[in-house]
């Protein structure tokens, strides 16, 4: 209380010296009052009656000093003071020297005041010495200007607080002053233009408008002047005058930040709420931050607020709002934070209904501060328009509490406010859902009679239909004129919901007819019988209709067509709800949302390009963050654009960490194969979603830990209960279906333990019950059943007698005796109710194909399936063998053979006949060039146990960090994916094969991968960077090779390194990735290792080429051979050196589709030995090799002429070459 009174105190003596009217008017009116508190005035005017006699103005030198002394005063007390002077009375006053009745005014009020500021004790003087120095001040304008600002400020204050009838009062008296005309014109204006602000703020435009005449004639401007200006232009939707008017406060030089606020106020008002907002604020990383130069303002963020407020972002609404109140404690910010709190809420269809009682709780706490009396007391709900806001919105959110309660609030509302339109219209709703719907319709009509609004017509009739009056309704419809039917049938399509109900089809249609007809548009008639067709289920007719709705519309930016485009997609009338909605796209925001999201899922060709287009727009803007990237996300990932999917996901995941976020970030990476999962992985693992904790359960099965696999897949059939989800079961079954068990896990069980579930029959029934230690699994929304399965804790006492007892034991559960016929583990039982379930021929999936299996001869039985199988097998290889003039990757033979290159690479090359195509060898020198290692190429020279010799020999080989990652990874889902089966069944040439792998084999497969890592660790690694955008655009090149392979590629073409791979394929598609890639095989890795030493160099070529490995020599390493030989060994025959290059050759032979190309090979080599006839044991190598053709010649049916054509190339026209050769030929 005392800071209030000090607060008074400094009021008064700045009331007293603040407003002299000067300038030559000679005049002073003044009064006091404070703006906090009006008991406060009788206190203020009782100081002043006990100091005045102690006051002594001769102690203020000049004008300049009683300035300053005021700054004094306002600055020491500036946190709490209201200026609360008022003019009175007449000029009178000072003219005729009656300074003892404005002493006599001041001493006219009782109180007392016990503290004062120590400033007032310099104010001494008698009531003559004030009247001098008033004298004086009649001449000075300045001190008059200054001091007349202040009021204009103190005028402004008062107007803001919705003091307006008291400041018209205050201006008017101004106004009314016989000096006033003589004032600076400037100062007439400012004052006029407060005026019009109380206007504006009282609702009468009419009057305001008047003074934006005036003032646009004397076209004088200052920023007062043009605040009232532009907010007029703002409330009238004026763009023009808010332009010139913000052109004026640019030329006053007025800070830009300003500027904004207005010209973003403008926006706003107009409901353009995108322009206002890029006005105040940019996005950023999906934040919307207010700009630089407006951080500092609460206005600022109060509009932005108001903007999500009214775009209904109710949560962005409240936060920025908050940040307003935080720099500016006003009322309106308060009031509308609490709105948004309150509408993030119930502005949800149905929300009366739905709401939880935890809703409505925070709906109780923030209706009590709406309730308080810092709200109702305050004068601005003494305005009706802003008390209708109040009043309307409190007892809507009221009414989504408690319908009595509202009720009840309504009977205390003063008439004067009852009695507006828009609250009659809530009492409706009140009356309503307090089961009075008699009562709200005549509300309704009440309304209408008196004011005959026929934008209640609708309301009434749809009133009379939700309260089923359907006669009523027929008879209120009939009673209206034809000139009270809206052109659109909105009336008319309301009369035929009713008729509906009353008459026969025949009859409808024929009403119907008559109003097409009749009404100039008849838009709600057409979708009225698309609406009524499609209840009848005649589709076609449905369709017809509504196109012909849509095609009336002859307005673009029509608002409904939004609400009937939703109606469409609802209906998947996908191409009509388009064609709705496409001319409005480019006016209509939220038209244009709703068009990209659905034509991502549902659009066809062209609806798809448009939205990619209005996508790529919208990202520029850096406007609604969240949506245009879920919406790039989601187009990308229909166009399987996975890469570039995931970057948009991964942006709005780190910026938005929600759980819809995180599933979509976690399965966009199981869609690209990916074993890296963070913060998103234990966001979905701690969820209440199935959906979400399956996909987790997926995440942990690629990474190897199947216990969190199987822990969170079972909560998330938990947490279906009895709802059969079969996406769910898809997953569950792909999970756990062909994975083997743990040794120490087992399928079933012989006695009842702590998790089981357990068959009970009797004569009467057969159920399953289950126990569990996992407390997660227990669900008590679904009752505890999933699975069809009721589970208890281990603990509960309903099961603890089951303990221990065994299969066929009699037992007692719930007061009755069955038998226990089962006794399985609830993994087991979730997968084997899972299985039944789908064998019903109604739940069929895909993914899943049934073979009955006849247990006296299951192999025989299975034997059609496995026939498939065998042609697919057979299929697959035959494009392997070019079939297709292209050949299939190695990536791609795995993939179908669900193994990894390791297994097909082996498979391949010990396929009896089987050709093992790794493409042709180049010449390059490996010693002194750099090369990359494929994944091909690393697996057939660890097979032939060199890895480790290129480790150590070539410190310029390196590999891709992809490449490294592919077989670490085939070690960690080693024991999930490798022993998932311990034996192969397969069908060669209609014989089943069963193959079984021991443990011995499954630990050496193993430790080859094991080893093998170790040794590529040692190896020089690249970690290739590609943009989303590359990966997706050579997604189809991905697919055919691999990404380890792509990326080596990628990076030979970017260093010049040399590739080294042994997949012919892969080989060929490098011209995709650079036209200068140098490629060869890995005979050149091994050529570069041993050229030194021949011995090991034929053994490892010979064990490739019999497995048709092609190709395992070109025509320089097989000279290189030869002339090793020739020179350095002497012994021929069986198992020499000799016999092993001829090995060679005989072997490249065997495969027919390179048989030309070798022989053309053979035609150098015989050139070469002839060349070297006279060294010792050539003849023995051309005798071998003739042999060798003569064979495959006759093996291949070649025709005769044409070999006689191939002798002839040998010896040419060299007559002692044909010699040579004949002898040689007539020795075979």
């Amino acid at each position: 209380m005392e800071d209030i009174k000090v607060n008074a105190t400094v009021n008064f003596i700045r009331g007293f010296l603040k407003l002299l009217q000067l300038d030559g008017i000679g005049d002073m009116i003044f009064a006091l009052k404070d703006a906090r508190a009006d008991q406060m005035v009788e206190d203020s005017f009782n100081f002043f009656e006990e100091r005045l006699t102690e006051i002594s103005i001769s102690q203020l030198k000049s004008e300049k000093e009683i300035i300053n002394k005021i700054e004094e005063l306002g600055d020491k007390k500036d946190s709490l003071i209201k200026d609360y002077i008022l003019f009175l009375r007449q000029r009178e006053f000072i003219n005729e020297n009656k300074f003892d009745q404005i002493f006599n005014i001041i001493l006219s009020s009782k109180a007392k005041i016990d503290k004062v500021d120590k400033t007032t004790e310099e104010i001494k003087e008698s009531t003559q010495e004030i009247k001098k120095i008033l004298s004086e001040r009649i001449e000075n304008s300045e001190v008059f200007n200054g001091l007349i600002e202040k009021q204009l400020k103190h005028f402004t204050n008062r107007i803001n607080d919705f003091y307006l009838e008291e400041s018209l009062q205050e201006i008017n008296d101004i106004q009314s002053l016989s000096g006033y005309s003589k004032i600076n014109k400037d100062i007439i204006l400012s004052i006029k233009s407060l005026e019009g602000t109380i206007y504006i703020k009282k609702y009468r435009f009419e009057k305001a408008e008047e003074i934006v005449k005036i003032l646009l004639h004397e076209n004088i401007y200052n920023e007062r002047i043009c605040n009232f200006l532009v907010n007029y232009a703002t409330i009238k939707k004026d763009e023009k005058l808010k332009d010139n008017i913000l052109n004026e406060f640019r030329k006053l030089e007025v800070k830009h930040e300003k500027i904004l606020l207005k010209e973003a106020n403008f926006y706003f008002i107009s409901k353009n709420y995108r322009k206002a907002q890029t006005i105040l604020a940019y996005e950023k990383d999906g934040k919307i931050l207010i700009k630089n130069e407006l951080i500092e303002s609460d206005d600022s963020y109060y509009l932005l607020g108001m903007i999500k407020f009214y775009e209904k972002e109710y949560i962005s609404a409240e936060n920025y709002l908050k940040i307003a109140i935080s720099k500016k404690n006003t009322l309106v910010a308060k009031f509308h934070h609490i709105l948004a709190r309150a509408f993030h809420l119930i502005d949800k269809k149905f929300a009366v209904h739905t709401l939880s009682d935890e809703d409505r709780a925070k709906l109780r706490t923030l209706y009590d501060e709406l309730s308080n009396s810092e709200y109702r007391d305050k004068r601005f709900l003494k305005i009706p328009q802003l008390a209708e806001e109040y009043w309307g919105q409190r007892l809507s959110i009221l009414l989504h509490i408690n319908s009595k309660e509202a009720l009840d609030e309504l009977l205390k509302i003063d008439s004067s406010i009852k009695n507006l339109r828009s609250i009659q219209q809530i009492e409706a709703d009140i009356l309503f859902f307090n089961g009075e719907h008699e009562k709200a319709k005549s509300i309704l009509l009440d309304i209408y009679k008196v004011e005959n609004d026929k934008n209640l017509l609708s309301k009434i009739l749809g009133s009379f239909i939700i309260l089923k009056s359907f006669d009523e309704a027929k008879t209120f419809f009939e009673g209206l004129s034809e000139e009270d039917y809206d052109s659109e049938g909105i009336l008319a399509s309301l009369y035929l919901d009713a008729l509906k109900e009353i008459t026969n089809s025949d009859n409808l249609i024929h009403k119907a007819d008559e109003f097409c007809k009749s009404l100039t548009e008849p838009i709600y008639i057409y979708k009225f019988l698309g609406e009524y067709y499609y209840q009848q289920n005649k589709i076609e007719f449905s369709k017809k209709y509504y196109t012909l709705c849509i095609n009336t519309i002859s307005i673009p930016d029509y608002p409904p067509r939004i609400l009937f485009a939703r109606d469409l997609f609802e209906k998947k009338f996908y191409s009509i709800a388009f064609n709705c909605l496409r001319p409005m796209i480019n006016d209509d925001y939220s038209a244009k949302k709703l068009f990209v999201s659905k034509a991502i899922r549902y659009g066809d060709e062209e609806d798809i390009n448009i939205s990619a287009e209005i996508i790529d727009e919208e990202l520029k803007s850096n406007y609604d963050y969240n949506f245009w990237y879920s919406a790039k996300a989601d187009m990308e990932y229909n166009r399987n654009r996975f890469y570039t999917a995931l970057k948009f996901i991964e942006k709005l995941f780190h910026d938005n960490k929600t759980e819809d976020n995180a599933y979509r970030y976690a399965y966009l990476k199981l869609m690209i194969n990916s074993k890296e999962y963070g913060e998103e992985l234990r966001i979905l693992e701690s969820s209440e979603n199935e959906d979400y904790l399956m996909i987790a359960a997926t995440c942990y099965n690629v990474i190897g830990n199947q216990t969190k696999c199987e822990f969170l897949s079972l909560i998330a059939l938990a947490k279906t209960g009895s709802f059969d989800n079969n996406n769910l079961y898809a997953q569950f079954i792909q999970l756990h279906l062909f994975r083997n068990p743990d040794e120490d896990k087992k399928v079933e069980f012989d006695e009842v333990n702590s998790d089981c579930t357990i068959l009970l029959s009797s004569v009467n029934e057969e159920f399953w019950i289950g126990i569990t230690s996992n407390n997660d699994i227990l669900i008590e929304r679904n009752n505890f059943i999933f699975v069809d399965t009721l589970f208890y804790s281990k603990r509960n006492e309903k099961i603890i007698q089951l303990n221990g007892a065994k299969k066929n034991d009699e037992v007692l559960y719930q007061g009755e005796k069955y038998i226990i016929k089962e006794i399985w583990a609830i993994n087991t039982r979730a997968i084997r109710f899972i299985l039944n379930y789908f064998d019903n021929p109604a739940n069929e999936m895909g993914f899943m194909k049934k073979v009955s299996v006849n247990m006296d001869d299951p192999l025989e039985s299975m034997k059609p399936m496995l026939v498939e199988l065998e042609l697919h097998e057979k299929n697959m290889l035959s494009m392997y063998n070019l079939s297709n003039q292209i050949g299939l990757s190695l990536n791609l033979l795995a993939r179908g053979k669900g193994r990894n290159i390791l297994d097909v690479i082996i498979y391949l090359l010990n396929l009896p006949n089987q050709p093992f195509f790794a493409g042709e060898i180049n010449n390059y020198d490996l010693e002194h060039s750099d090369f990359i290692l494929a994944p091909s190429s690393i697996v057939i020279l660890s097979l032939l146990e060199l890895i480790d010799d290129v480790t150590n020999h070539h410190k310029n080989c390196s590999i891709t960090q992809s490449t490294y990652d592919y077989f670490k990874d085939i070690i960690t889902q080693f024991d999930e994916f490798e022993k998932r089966s311990n034996m192969s069944i397969g069908i060669d040439e209609g014989n089943v094969n069963v193959n079984s792998i021991d443990d011995f084999s499954q630990k050496n497969r193993r430790k080859f991968f094991v080893d093998l890592v170790n040794t590529l660790s040692k190896l020089n690694r690249v970690n290739v960077e590609s943009t989303a955008e590359e990966l997706d655009d050579n997604r189809m090149l991905i697919t055919l090779a691999s990404k380890p392979d792509y990326d080596t590629l990628k990076q030979c073409n970017s260093l010049n390194s040399v590739h080294v791979s042994d997949d012919l394929v892969v080989r060929k598609l490098r011209g995709f990735i650079g036209k200068n890639i140098r490629s060869t095989n890995s005979i050149s890795v091994i050529y570069s290792l041993f050229k030194d030493d021949l011995v090991t160099l034929i053994d490892l070529i010979e064990k490739l080429s019999k497995s048709k490995y092609t190709y395992s020599f070109n025509l320089n390493i097989i000279l290189n051979i030869i002339s090793g030989l020739l020179r350095d060994y002497r012994i021929v025959g069986s198992s020499s050196f000799y016999d092993k290059a001829i090995n060679i050759i005989h072997n490249s032979l065997t495969v027919p589709v390179t048989f030309n190309e070798q022989m053309n090979l053979l035609l150098s080599i015989f050139n070469f030995l002839y060349t070297h006839r006279f060294t010792p044991n050539a003849d023995y190598l051309i005798e071998q090799l003739l042999r060798t053709v003569s064979l495959f010649v006759s093996l291949y049916n070649v025709d005769e002429r044409i070999f006689q054509d191939y002798l002839l190339l040998i010896v040419g026209d060299d007559p002692e070459k044909v010699g040579y050769f004949s002898k040689i030929f007539r020795s075979l």
